[in-house]
């Protein structure tokens, strides 16, 4: 789900529809905008729209908690593009100390994240109740010569 989630008016009934058409143990991979990430303040601050008609930006943890509520289980949460979204910026002593600073922080400050989790399936197989072999019952003895004359 490239960037979808932040296009959709109702989120959860995509989350729930992409549950319930993927595989058992399919992956499920999000890429998303953070909502406290350099892009998404431009998009707040601008008024350019970029990016264009986004409605809401949900956060990696909301998106975990979500998931883990259909059944997954997160296996990696990334966050990159730790540069900021103004044009000239790119390179230079900033994009320089941006970029030491994500070395360090990346998992805080990055504009755009890739979740990946798969959908786990318990197998509900019933547990049928071990039977008990049957008793042998030894209730004459062999070889026993006893003929009531007291020998």
């Amino acid at each position: 789900l490239p960037h979808t989630l932040e296009f959709e008016p109702e989120p959860h009934e995509v989350l729930r529809e992409a549950e319930r058409v993927l595989v058992g143990e399919g992956h499920l991979i999000i890429l998303g905008f953070a909502p406290a990430g350099f892009w998404a303040l431009r998009h707040y601050l601008s008024g350019d729209g970029f990016p264009p008609s986004a409605m809401h930006f949900l956060s990696a943890q909301r998106l975990r908690d979500w998931l883990r509520l259909l059944g997954f289980e997160i296996l990696e949460t990334v966050h990159f593009v730790h540069g900021l979204p103004i044009e000239g910026l790119v390179s230079g002593p900033i994009a320089r100390g941006l970029e030491a600073v994500s070395g360090v922080f990346g998992h805080k400050f990055g504009s755009v994240y890739c979740l990946k989790a798969r959908k786990r399936v318990y197998a509900l197989t019933p547990i049928r109740p071990r039977r008990r072999p049957a008793r042998v019952l030894a209730g004459a003895v062999a070889g026993t010569t006893c003929m009531g004359d007291g020998r």
